[in-house]
């Protein structure tokens, strides 16, 4: 018997000896036996030599689909479910990575950016860079390895540029007592492990509530909310599953370790990287002890609020996230609830949930005492606009460009149409000179929107974010869609507010707020007000091993400066303001800081060199001057497609070689080899496009060409590329 399968051998029989003794003290255990008994194959693994059972769970993306995921069960960890990589990876891109088994335990995993080795043996992950290994943003329909994004219409990901390659990481699953295991072919996981590794900040994951595997793609809504049957494996068990409690709670702890952001703005973060999160919850306030204890309880209903004490116990806000019982349908007059509701009665803390919103809130009714009820304002020659929050409204953008519906205002609740409102207002009124764009009050959310708002008045922007668990600092570039005619081409160069802007900011600044003010400042619009409140990282998902879901500040994309540095300790201002005793009148003196702004602009603009006057001289006649014409620009060189393929369900996705010297490219497709039938044009800057739904069974012909634009604002076109033919199977 090789030594290490009698080590497992030994700590099978221990931990079935464990859980006998556990399970014989309580009365009811949750099963995750769901299949027919017929469907399910004993099997013992080639390599590992674990029993296992072999069971295939319905898959809900949205709503319940015909598709099936193959969870294991092996006998010495019954209750956790294992999935392949292989095939937790399919079901998340619908691509299949390339597994290598490399001996000793080893396997070498390729997804579609990088590859990772994972050593069975030793429980480790090891791979040069783990962001672009665990990049799914693709999925999206970019094929472009971005930190972010989560689909708005108006935004597209254009490309990413490195600039502090990633170091190469080491994880431990063994020093959280997670099992990975392997069949001689491919690795297999915890679900829940897989989903944490493979969470975003475009809020892509993965849960399972024992019942139904959810596949949360994007922005979309939450699987709790549509799928009216996901508590009913708790609301119908009164009791938690014993042998998971330790895997859960482990699992939580491997999440903080490797993909919490640790803020500097909340209190925790230098305790939990210490110490990690059970030493610091265990050490840390009141909150935090009771939290701690709560997690080994197999009351769902206590156990649940572990985790929403954990909000109160993280007192900056977008740090973390549970929701409560009710948020996931599960009935107020259940067990659960009640068990629940039983423990917020009893344990208060000082410390509520959303601590800077609370507060915030307060200097926001400050606000509207003052200045009013709204979000624009006009006194002389200075408009004054609020932004308080970063909201998109998906349903109103979608119907504006597949209905041609008008674009969403304030009834709409988004905040790109309030924002767009408000300027158009101020450049109706020939008297504005100034704008002021008030994030005093924002929260944050959204950075797409964030982006959006300051690609309005500024053109095309960057977002420069550091990978924290690797060290990686990138700059993902993005196009903006400014005239909101569906394409990212030049005619949006010739939208125009052109305003002297300032952004206000102060303490109740924070999140995408910060981040705006950060943005704006290294486009040069200066800051006025006091310091901004900090905020650095946008949430990402994840799910505990029932299937409930949490956000947390992410690691994987933490905004710096130019230089590096983040930004939690907020952004500094060009203009200060004075704030007395928690007064902020000097905030809302609209003309007064117009003035401000006005001199600021005065005071930087670039000097005028008065040129020196000519010598007099006898005036001779000369000729109408000539008009020169547009200088002779060379075509590009004949663009070349090297891919073209069916990747998704009706979906074409087609690649081309750069050309080095081209502004942009124009791709074209048809139902026929002349382009007269079903003909579509499409104009980008990237080298990679992704078709809408096309005909299933219809054959489609493809070419591109590139071209320069002259200085006159003419396109200059090289020929098209040979024409490349793809039928639709998918």
């Amino acid at each position: 018997m090789k030594r290490k399968n009698f080590k497992k051998r030994m700590k099978t029989f221990i931990s079935g000896a464990v859980i006998f003794l556990s399970i014989a003290s309580v009365s009811t255990v949750l099963s995750y036996s769901l299949v027919k008994a017929e469907d399910s194959v004993q099997a013992i693994s080639s390599n590992d030599d674990y029993e296992y059972t072999d069971e295939n769970l319905p898959v809900y993306r949205e709503k319940l689909t015909d598709e099936t995921l193959k969870i294991r069960k092996y006998d010495d960890q019954a209750d956790i479910l294992f999935v392949s990589f292989s095939d937790f990876y399919k079901l998340i891109t619908g691509e299949k990575p390339e597994v290598k088994p490399l001996g000793d335990y080893k396997y070498e995993i390729t997804t579609e950016y990088a590859s990772a080795v994972i050593d069975t043996d030793k429980d480790t992950l090891s791979t040069d860079n783990f962001g672009d290994f665990t990049s799914i943003n693709w999925v999206m329909g970019y094929d472009l390895n971005v930190s972010y994004y989560r689909g708005s219409r108006y935004l597209e990901p254009v490309s990413k540029e490195v600039s502090t390659p990633a170091k190469e990481s080491v994880i431990s699953f063994r020093g959280f007592d997670i099992p990975v295991r392997s069949d001689g072919r491919d690795v297999y996981m915890p679900l829940t492990t897989l989903s944490d590794m493979f969470a975003d900040t475009s809020y892509n994951c993965v849960a399972c509530n024992g019942e139904k595997i959810y596949v949360n793609k994007g922005f979309s809504k939450p699987y709790y909310e549509s799928d009216d049957d996901f508590a009913r494996p708790f609301t119908n068990a009164e009791k938690r599953n014993i042998s998971l409690i330790s895997y859960e709670y482990n699992e939580l702890q491997f999440v903080f370790k490797y993909f919490y952001s640790y803020p500097s703005t909340e209190p925790l973060s230098d305790l939990l990287k210490e110490k990690g999160l059970k030493s610091a919850l265990e050490e840390q306030g009141y909150a935090s002890y009771v939290a701690s204890g709560l997690f080994y309880e197999n009351d769902y209903g206590k156990s649940m609020y572990a985790y929403t004490a954990l909000n109160d116990a993280f007192k900056d806000c977008n740090t973390l996230f549970f929701a409560a019982p009710y948020m996931y349908g599960i009935p107020k007059e259940s067990d659960i609830y009640k068990s629940w509701f039983d423990m917020e009665n009893e344990y208060v803390f000082e410390e509520a949930m959303g601590y800077k919103n609370s507060i915030g809130s307060e200097y926001i009714q400050q606000r509207s005492e003052k200045i009013g009820k709204g979000y624009y304002f006009e006194k002389g020659d200075t408009a004054h606009i609020i932004i308080d929050d970063l909201n998109y409204n998906e349903e109103a953008w979608e119907n504006y460009y597949e209905k041609g519906t008008g674009l969403p205002g304030e009834a709409d609740n988004d905040t790109l149409g309030i924002f767009k409102a408000a300027l158009d207002k101020a450049k109706s009124n020939p008297a504005i000179k100034n704008v002021i764009l008030d994030f005093s009050g924002n929260r944050g959310k959204n950075l797409d929107v964030c982006l959006a708002c300051l690609s309005l008045i500024k053109g095309d922007i960057s977002l420069r974010s550091k990978h924290e668990l690797t060290g990686e600092i990138s700059n993902n570039n993005y196009k903006f869609d400014r005239n909101f005619d569906g394409k990212f081409d030049h005619d949006d160069d010739a939208i125009s507010y052109d305003f002297n802007y300032a952004v206000l900011t102060g303490e109740y600044t924070y999140a995408g707020g910060n981040l705006f003010a950060l943005l704006a400042k290294e486009a040069e619009i200066p800051i006025i007000g006091t310091t901004s409140g900090g905020g650095a990282s946008p949430a990402e998902i994840h799910s505990t091993v029932n299937g409930f879901r949490y956000e947390l500040s992410s690691a994987s994309m933490k905004a710096v400066d130019k230089n590096g540095n983040d930004i939690d300790s907020g952004i500094s201002v060009d203009i200060a303001l004075p704030v007395l005793d928690d007064d902020y009148k000097s905030f809302f003196d609209i003309e007064a800081n117009g003035v401000l702004v006005k001199n600021y602009y005065e005071a930087h603009k670039s000097p005028t060199v008065t040129p020196t006057p000519a010598p007099k001289a006898t005036a001779v006649p000369v000729a109408a001057p000539t008009v020169k014409p547009d200088p002779k620009v060379k075509k590009p060189v004949r663009a070349t497609i090297n891919l073209i393929k069916n990747k998704k369900k009706r979906i074409m996705v087609v690649r081309w070689d750069e050309i080095n010297d081209a502004t942009g490219y124009e791709l074209m497709y048809a139902r026929n080899k002349k382009f007269t039938k079903g003909v579509v044009s499409e104009n980008m800057y990237r080298t990679s496009f992704k078709s809408k739904k096309l005909k299933k069974r219809k054959t489609y012909y493809v070419r591109v060409r590139a071209y320069k634009i002259t200085s006159v604002r003419k396109k200059v076109y090289g020929r098209w590329s040979k024409k490349r033919k793809i039928k639709i199977y998918k």
